[in-house]
């Protein structure tokens, strides 16, 4: 059985390929096309998976795609008419996304000339399969945190042996991952690519703004919060953060000024919130499933200083972190989802390292230096 995943949801677009369960090949498309989150359709990817294989794309049984058509716009049309008139350009964009998500599966087809089945996993659904099933943990509590996909912002769940469980979600627009690339377009870098540098940036802020923003979100103590959305204007499709914010914050930082304390205090202050928050996701996790294993994805689990904070503050004893974490683990993800859940398949093995892409002989690399 031979099953084809793909992530071409929007930005860091993948493929993989797995074997009766086995993982052959995972690649990222911005390593063929060297554009960084690159959102071009996957199709060099794809290719190296099929050759990694060695066979044509009409030997695949099924393609999974990361995203579900229509979720999107169906979740989010009780949030667009509450915030009407600002949210009116959402009621345009959002039905061109959708549209946008859905026509993928018939260009992939007239494209590759596939005439197999091509199944649409949940985005959420994929990040946890991606990080449960990849780990080495026979039963796991899981918690996805990102940005947003399928208009769901976090999601928490259990895994036991080829199965997973939904406990619980967040829905957009309350959305950690959203304050995060809002501070970080705030501080003066690029949003959903310069997240790590506010993260570098954070120890040499002070506790100045942590009850600042511990304002900007309120915890349900069940699996659950909401954000404050007086101070953003993310979820209206204006920009990232509103005169609220610029009024409690201080005027935004622009490319190339100077870093003051000012804004490393600030970093201090999104990445002690980020830290805070996904600690308590991950204890509500503790006290429901009662695991000691914690399998964690999403584009927020790529913050390897929440990962370290959860680690030292819960009562998980083991953490597995899927390597490629953001939306290019999700190809990953739709492959398992399909094989262990959709199929009901035994688990194989677990993912042991991320070198599943093109890989040079010193020779080759040689070679290329002398060209260049």
């Amino acid at each position: 059985m031979i099953i084809l995943g793909v992530n071409c949801f929007s930005h860091d677009t993948s493929a993989c390929i797995l074997s009766d369960g086995k993982l052959l090949a995972f690649v990222e498309e911005e390593r063929f096309n060297r554009d960084k989150h690159t959102k071009s359709f996957p199709f060099q990817s794809i290719n190296y998976c099929l050759e990694t294989a060695g066979i044509e794309v009409e030997a695949v049984d099924l393609v999974g795609f990361a995203h579900k058509p229509g979720l999107d716009f169906g979740r989010a049309m009780s949030d667009i008419l509450r915030h009407l008139p600002r949210s009116w350009r959402r009621l345009f964009i959002q039905p061109a996304v959708d549209l946008t998500l859905y026509l993928k599966k018939p260009f992939f087809r007239l494209a590759q000339g596939y005439t197999g089945k091509v199944v649409f996993i949940g985005h959420h659904e994929a990040h946890a399969a991606a990080a449960f099933f990849a780990s080495p943990f026979d039963e796991a509590a899981v918690l996805s945190i990102d940005r947003g996909g399928d208009y769901i912002s976090t999601w928490l769940g259990s895994g036991t042996g080829n199965s997973l469980q939904k406990l619980g979600s967040v829905h957009q627009p309350h959305s950690i991952g959203e304050i995060y690339a809002a501070v970080t377009d705030y501080l003066g870098f690029r949003a959903n690519s310069d997240e790590g540098k506010v993260m570098g940036l954070a120890p040499y802020g002070d506790t100045t703004y942590f009850n600042k923003f511990k304002y900007l979100v309120k915890s349900d103590n069940k699996g659950g919060f909401k954000v404050d959305l007086d101070y953003f204007t993310y979820h209206l499709k204006r920009g990232w953060y509103g005169a609220s914010f610029i009024n409690q914050f201080g005027p935004q930082r622009f490319k190339g000024e100077e870093i003051g304390l000012r804004h490393k205090d600030i970093a201090a202050g999104v990445q002690h919130l980020t830290e805070k928050t996904g600690l308590g996701l991950a204890n509500f996790l503790s006290r429901t499933t009662k695991s000691k294993n914690l399998c964690l994805s999403g584009g927020v689990a790529l913050n390897s200083c929440m990962n370290a904070y959860i680690l030292k503050n819960s009562s998980f004893e083991n953490i597995f972190i899927q390597p490629a974490a953001g939306d290019a683990g999700n190809a990953l993800g739709a492959a398992y989802y399909l094989w262990h859940c959709v199929l009901g398949k035994e688990r194989v093995e677990p993912m042991t390292d991320a070198f599943l892409g093109p890989e040079f002989s010193d020779e080759e690399i040689l070679e290329f230096i002398k060209i260049g």
